[in-house]
């Protein structure tokens, strides 16, 4: 059964790393977009990696130096399976952060 396109991450991210999702299973899942915006006072990056618990991580995206109030978009398709994580972190002050995308739920 597939889930098509919900909300996967809603977020607050700070430069503390933080996972923001993790992939229920037991099929994949299909990340499409990823909305970020700099809610700091200062310009500044984010960072979303791919962690497969355990074993690695891969830089999914970084944005470029963004400036406060404003916003930068993802789009793409990246598969997570089941147990992956969807980790950000940034360079400076809170940033707001939305993902959605699809599941397939058996």
């Amino acid at each position: 059964m597939l889930s098509y396109t919900r909300r996967l991450a809603l977020a607050v991210v700070t430069p503390t790393p933080a996972t923001v999702y993790t992939a229920p299973g037991p099929g994949p899942t299909v990340v499409r977009c990823v909305d970020v915006w700099n809610a700091s006072s200062a310009a500044a990056q984010l960072r979303m990696d791919v962690v497969i618990p355990g074993l690695t991580f891969a830089a999914l995206f970084q944005t470029p130096q963004i400036e406060p109030g404003q916003s930068w978009q993802w789009q793409g398709r990246e598969v997570l399976n089941e147990g992956d994580e969807l980790e950000a972190v940034t360079n400076g002050g809170e940033w707001s952060l939305v993902s959605t995308g699809y599941e397939f739920l058996s």
